[in-house]
């Protein structure tokens, strides 16, 4: 059944990651990349693509009090099998004027394109012919056929053209709107490894006057555990008011950092919302790009997903969660034996509907001297930097080589990020800032 778009003052469209419009014409509007080719059977190829971009959604209405619409990236992913001579040049691109944006509520909307695939194969065809008099009313013989053929031609041809079209789908969500915005909090504990103990407490904790120590995680939405920047499984630990217990074998190493996060979530009348965590673990073997997460929740049904890989956390157009996969689109594997931690965080509200949340990232590598970071130094492969600096983000985290910093060293503000600390990261550490985005629109 066709759905019904909910508002004609809405419209959405292509553009580039910092939000200036884009026509599907455009050579870098829609990117198409090879993921893999794999020989199926005998000339027979499946290929995988993944086919990326940005679109913004745009109310047409000005009653809305809100940050300018960011734009929002896409993913398909799309394979097929094609059966191939050896020797051939396949690509890939979108067909002219078959792009369409169409939003059919506020917070969804869906692409539609023409993919067209062209292979060139190359190949030597050679044709005789000959010129051919006009036919006449007198009944050729064949005799004058044969004395047609004294002035024959050769057309040669070096290559084999053939295109086809694909049809693709796909539906994107949308940033709600600022008034659905739910607010939060985040609170941190700061402790140090000895190599001895299993147990800590607010005694342990690192003087910091701006936290309150361990929370009780009942009167909180979620916890994270973070030992040596590495995010840990929820069931490693023991979490109460006052206490942190680890129940591994293993204990941290001395001067290990440990750090627990409180993040509290609350509703439009202030009522503390619940959340719930799912974890997936594995490690790189150096090869593989797609990893099985088993029955782990796929994306469109949690609040958020995170993905660190060896400690650091990742853009979210890195990688695609679908059911029981999880995909990395990046340009090479990981590292053999690094670690790969999926977490799902589902937060529902007081009638059990799960809260919609976006999660934004801005990346640079540090050069060792600023300490000042703006749009000039942002990766290209995360969202631009005006959506974490706009009154959609309900909280942020910032992480300096893997670990997660307190609220009071850092400021970020019109797009700027300014560190309060005495020195600058070493050279080449990642720092990655995230905003993070919770709305109830029931």
């Amino acid at each position: 059944m066709d759905r019904k778009i909910e508002n004609n003052n809405d419209c959405c469209y292509l553009c580039d990651k910092n939000g200036n419009r884009l026509s599907p014409t455009d050579l870098n509007a829609v990117k198409i990349k090879i993921v893999s080719i794999t020989e199926a059977n005998e000339n027979l190829k499946h290929i995988e693509l993944a086919i990326s971009g940005f679109i913004i959604s745009e109310s047409l209405k000005q009653e809305y009090d809100h940050c300018p619409s960011s734009p929002v990236p896409f993913l398909v992913l799309k394979s097929f099998s094609l059966k191939l001579p050896e020797k051939n040049f396949i690509c890939f691109q979108i067909k002219k004027n078959s792009f369409q944006c169409t939003r059919f509520t506020k917070f969804n909307c869906q692409i539609n394109f023409m993919l067209l695939t062209e292979i060139y194969t190359p190949i030597i065809i050679s044709l005789e012919g000959c010129y051919v008099f006009p036919r006449s009313n007198k009944t050729i013989l064949p005799l004058e056929i044969k004395e047609q053929r004294k002035d024959s031609h050769c057309l040669h041809v070096d290559c084999l053209h053939d295109s086809f079209f694909h049809p693709i789908t796909s539906d994107v969500s949308l940033t709600p709107q600022i008034n659905d915005k739910l607010e939060a909090e985040s609170s941190l504990y700061y402790a140090k490894g000895n190599g001895e103990k299993r147990v800590f407490t607010n005694v342990d904790e690192i003087c910091n006057p701006n936290t309150a120590g361990l929370l009780n995680p009942e009167q909180v939405t979620f916890c994270n555990l973070f030992v040596n920047a590495v995010l840990q499984n929820p069931n490693s630990y023991n979490l109460e008011e006052g206490k942190l217990t680890f129940l591994t074998n293993d204990i941290p190493e001395k001067n290990v950092p440990i750090i627990t996060q409180f993040v509290t979530v609350f509703s439009h009348n202030g009522e503390v919302l619940k959340g719930e965590i799912d974890f997936f673990h594995t490690s790189a073997n150096g090869t593989a790009m797609e990893f099985p997460t088993k029955t782990l929740p796929t994306s469109d049904t949690v609040t958020f997903v995170d993905l660190f890989i060896n400690g650091v956390l990742q853009p979210q157009e890195n990688y695609k969660v679908t059911n029981g996969s999880l995909l990395l689109t990046t340009e090479i594997p990981p590292r053999k034996g690094v670690p790969i931690i999926l977490q799902y965080v589902k937060i529902s509200n007081s009638i059990g509907v799960t809260v919609r949340g976006e999660s934004s990232t801005f990346c640079v590598a540090s050069d060792g001297i600023s300490k000042i970071f703006s749009e000039k130094y942002h990766c290209l492969l995360c969202f631009p930097v005006p959506f974490i600096d706009c009154p959609h983000v309900s909280y942020r985290n910032l992480f300096i080589n893997g670990v997660l910093q307190p609220n009071d060293l850092y400021n970020f503000r019109h797009g700027k990020l300014q560190l309060k600390t005495s020195d600058a990261p070493i050279k080449k550490a990642p720092i990655i800032l995230q905003g993070l985005s919770f709305f109830d629109c029931e």
